[in-house]
């Protein structure tokens, strides 16, 4: 699979110089994300693209490519394919639908296999948007998509719920190390690339989408050796029966039912979100955080609201929110001043006074040496005063437990720089309070299936 996400050289076949053509945007990406292969247009129509020569055909390169990403329909991809089997290339991409989603494209399909396994292809798709090797510079994708270097592999299948997810995790700071549209899974399934990324070393964290799968129990198998090592999070559709039959005619997949896939995760140790929105929190969560050592939560706001409301989706995660100590409480008044007309327990409130960097930052301190597992801050926005970036920095790196900032009415643009170095550091910002408490939720969840799995050290 390596040389599948790493190629020296990449062959497009059937590009085209309209700018709204597949094709073309397949090579532009691979040119703007500054790919530092060989690349080679494969079409009669024109003679160069983008200042490099065009071939007519597969057998006048000069060289066999380690990848060839095929743009034609589904009826020519299967003879393009063919050539490229005789010719010795062993990695390709088919991204035309048509297949055993649609009714006379099964045979077509067969036929594809057949020529895979004769060869020994890898291939992707068909009936997909490519991939993205995001921090190799490798894009065989003929789609646009706004992400960065990281550290969060991604595999759809679908490209438009795929490339929701890359977008809400770009949104939230979080870059990719892999985008891949699984499409019909053809030849390469989802197990494959799960047990490539087993030991892939760009990937830190796994998200999936899933429609179905028809090799139920090779991907459990391949789910739980990776959640054995890396944290995995899906999001699975597909309980109406309606869903199942939709799910046919997109990829040809079997969706199933989403309870007894709900509990085959479990088994697998691998966390599940409920929409694309979920999946994002719950990789940036993952990919972010340390395990927490128990459920044992304390919050620290200044306006009492947030924390009531995340205090609601935190109890119903697992959490506790055990009372301060008294000798806690005591300190706490001495720092926001003891007139101040507010009862001090968990979450705290230190209300007016708490707004204020100087009066923050102690009282973190202080509840970091308390014996909890996990934190919640929040921070209201005010272009006036300063968000307390420095004294955070200094606090996490005095503590492996993790921290989770709320920063409330603000957009991300507003505060990017803050956001960014605090996120570098492994504190990650969400904007609303429930967010940020679904972020702990994953977390609380992964830690609890892999203690039950006796995967913890």
């Amino acid at each position: 699979m390596e040389d599948l996400f790493n190629p020296s050289s990449v062959a497009l076949v059937g590009v085209r110089g309209e700018q709204l053509s597949v094709g073309f945007n397949a090579l532009l990406n691979l040119v703007h994300h500054s790919y530092q292969g060989r690349i080679y247009p494969v079409t009669p129509r024109h003679e160069e693209l983008l200042g490099m020569p065009c071939y007519p055909d597969l057998a006048s390169l000069p060289e066999v490519p380690d990848l060839v990403m095929i743009l034609v329909n589904h009826r020519r991809a299967v003879d393009v394919l063919e050539a490229c089997g005789s010719m010795g290339i062993k990695n390709a991409v088919i991204v035309a639908g048509g297949y055993k989603e649609y009714g006379e494209g099964r045979e077509l399909e067969v036929r594809i296999k057949g020529i895979c396994q004769k060869y020994g292809i890898r291939l992707v798709g068909p009936n997909t948007l490519g991939f993205a090797n995001v921090k190799g510079g490798v894009w065989p994708f003929f789609w646009h998509m706004k992400t960065k270097p990281g550290s969060v592999a991604l595999l759809s299948q679908s490209g438009g719920v795929g490339l929701t997810v890359a977008h809400l995790l770009y949104e939230e700071g979080v870059g990719l190390s892999k985008w891949i549209g699984v499409g019909n899974r053809t030849v390469l399934e989802f197990a494959d690339y799960m047990e490539y990324l087993v030991t892939d070393h760009e990937t830190r964290t796994v998200g999936l989408f899933v429609e179905g799968t028809e090799d139920g129990r090779r991907f459990f198998q391949a789910s739980r050796r990776l959640a054995a090592v890396k944290p995995v999070a899906v999001y699975k559709v597909g309980e109406a029966e309606e869903v199942d039959r939709a799910a046919q005619t997109h990829t040809g997949s079997l969706a199933g039912s989403k309870s007894v896939y709900s509990g085959a995760f479990r088994q697998a140790g691998v966390v599940e979100a409920s929409s694309p929105r979920e999946l994002a929190i719950a990789l940036k969560s993952l990919d972010m955080l340390p395990l927490p050592g128990g459920n044992r939560l304390c919050l620290l706001t200044f306006t009492a609201g947030p924390s009531i409301v995340a205090m609601d989706k935190l109890l119903s995660l697992g959490w506790k929110i055990h009372s301060l100590s008294d000798g806690a409480r005591e300190e706490i008044y001495r720092i926001i001043g003891e007139k101040t007309p507010v009862d001090i327990d968990n979450p705290v409130d230190m209300t007016g006074p708490g707004f204020l960097p100087e009066v923050y930052a102690p009282v973190a301190r202080l509840l970091l040496k308390e014996p909890f597992d996990a934190y919640l801050f929040f921070w209201g926005f005010n272009p006036n005063v300063r968000i307390p970036v420095e004294e955070l920095l200094i606090l996490k790196g005095d503590t492996k437990k993790p921290v989770v900032m709320v920063l409330l009415g603000v957009g991300s643009r507003e505060v990017e720089e803050e956001r960014e170095r605090l996120q570098e550091r492994g504190i990650p910002v969400f904007s609303t309070p429930e967010d940020g408490a679904r972020a702990l939720g994953f977390l609380l969840a992964r830690r609890r299936l892999m203690e039950v799995r006796g995967w913890l050290t």
